[in-house]
């Protein structure tokens, strides 16, 4: 987000990724400001995972997408109700340069999942987006019924895995007296995210 008053008349961001994971697709990097993609107005080094935006106006938010996949699978043979899902840590370091110049080094948080596999997963937050550590996070069916419980990680992440059921409700604190509550349509196959935050 440029926070500043001004355009950032040029913006780079570099990602630093997991050693256990490679790049994938054709086009493994893909740009979008404020959900319009301008990838193609952009400069973008897949090998050392660089972004150059060529301006980013006061207010807009610019997301970077990167495809990839698990450099090690097929290494690993247990089945996936063996396998425990785990949050990665996706260093990125961003720079702006125009009027005003400055760098400022962010973290992101980014998740990796099973392919085949359907669940929910996402990151418990303060408001100010800082993670919410041991967080009881609470699953029930659609029609109330508590599923099963799980805790969040260092990250703030967590998770619930092979679900059967197409609608949910996540909750932290009881369901009839939640601090946050959603419900989630899953699909199959798939990892829905779901961020919380209070």
């Amino acid at each position: 987000m440029n926070t500043w008053p001004i355009p950032i008349d040029t913006l780079t961001i570099t990602a630093v990724l997991p050693p256990e994971f490679i790049l994938k697709g054709a086009m493994p990097i893909h740009v979008y400001l404020d959900g319009v993609d301008i990838t193609g107005l952009c400069t973008i080094d897949p090998t050392t995972r660089t972004v150059t935006v060529p301006n980013v106006p006061s207010g807009k938010m610019v997301y970077v997408t990167i495809h990839m996949d698990y450099g090690l699978k097929g290494v690993h043979h247990d089945s996936i109700e063996n396998c425990i899902l785990e949050s990665y840590q996706f260093d990125a370091i961003a720079s702006g340069s125009g009027i005003l110049t400055g760098t400022y080094d962010s973290s992101s948080i980014l998740i990796g999942h099973q392919k085949k596999s359907t669940g929910i997963c996402g990151f418990v937050t303060d408001l100010s987006g800082n993670p919410r550590t041991d967080v009881v996070v609470n699953l029930y069916d659609e029609d109330g019924s508590f599923i099963t419980s799980t805790k969040t990680d260092e990250n703030g992440f967590y998770h619930f895995i092979d679900l059967d059921y197409p609608t949910y409700i996540i909750s932290i604190g009881p369901i009839t007296d939640p601090i946050v509550i959603i419900k989630i349509t899953v699909k199959k196959d798939d990892f829905i995210e779901a961020d919380l935050s209070y």
